[in-house]
């Protein structure tokens, strides 16, 4: 059937509300070339299996997410530990975990960044990464609220009154 068009109609669902209620339907109409219908239909498959490319997208978000979280936890527990330490780079990794916990009351100057070492830094960078771009906590929660401020304490950053 030279020339022909197929007719494929939609009824996509425009709820985004996750609490149950009737869906929203909007109805759409298009045509599609015989020759590319066999696409088209893969492609609503696709859409209506949730594994098209932007289904795809907010996944890898999602599990960029967790290695930012993962890799950031790991690195704040490699720095607290350092922080616990007696050299000048362990007095500056416990600099910058304080300016992470209250940079009004530890505020932190990035060009003491120039003198640690890069294994160090970029733990920092992990550290800082997850602060920024995740909100689920504060850094001191994954420590424990009590030891982060014991660590203040001993690193002679904030005072006994």
């Amino acid at each position: 059937m030279a020339g022909s068009v197929a007719y494929l109609y939609l009824e996509i669902s425009m709820n985004a509300n996750s609490l149950p209620a009737p869906a929203r339907y909007e109805t759409f109409t298009t045509q599609v070339p015989e020759s590319r219908a066999a696409a088209f239909q893969e492609l609503i498959n696709e859409f209506w299996c949730g594994a098209s490319r932007f289904d795809q997208a907010a996944t890898d978000h999602a599990k960029s997410l967790e290695a930012i979280e993962r890799d950031g936890v790991e690195s704040l527990h490699a720095l607290f530990e350092i922080s616990l330490g007696n050299s000048g780079q362990c007095h500056k990794v416990a600099r910058f975990l304080a300016g992470l916990f209250n940079g009004g009351d530890y505020p932190f100057a990035l060009n003491i960044f120039r003198g640690i070492d890069d294994d160090i830094f970029e733990h920092c960078m992990r550290v800082l990464r997850m602060d920024a771009r995740l909100t689920r906590q504060e850094v001191h929660h994954y420590i424990g609220p009590e030891k982060f401020i014991n660590m203040l304490y001993a690193s002679g950053l904030a005072k006994q009154d």
